[in-house]
């Protein structure tokens, strides 16, 4: 079916209007950890805020940026995803074109 995003998601998204077509583009940042290592306070306060997303278990330190692109078309809820893409929300929205 289709996404419905909460308020908090909506604020933090760019939405663009095309083609009859919202679109709803992201960009989060990751830190991803061993096991044995912390996170600075820094990175902490971070997470706090909700601007960096930290996962622990890599097999070393990594910081990454996931692009996502939402949209709903015929009822359907589909999506574009990729870590260090580094692609625009109007690149993606090309891409999305392509699906059929």
């Amino acid at each position: 079916g289709a996404t419905v995003f909460s308020d908090a998601e909506l604020a933090r998204a760019q939405m663009i209007e095309q083609d009859g077509v919202t679109y709803y583009y992201f960009t989060d940042n990751y830190l991803f950890l061993p096991t044995d290592e912390e996170p600075t306070a820094e990175e902490l306060a971070a997470q706090d805020a909700g601007t960096l997303n930290i996962s622990y278990g890599s097999v070393k330190r990594e910081e990454k940026t996931y692009y996502s692109l939402w949209w709903n078309k015929d009822g359907q809820s589909n999506t574009l995803t990729g870590f260090d893409v580094d692609m625009s929300a109007q690149d993606m929205i090309d891409m999305a074109g392509q699906i059929k």
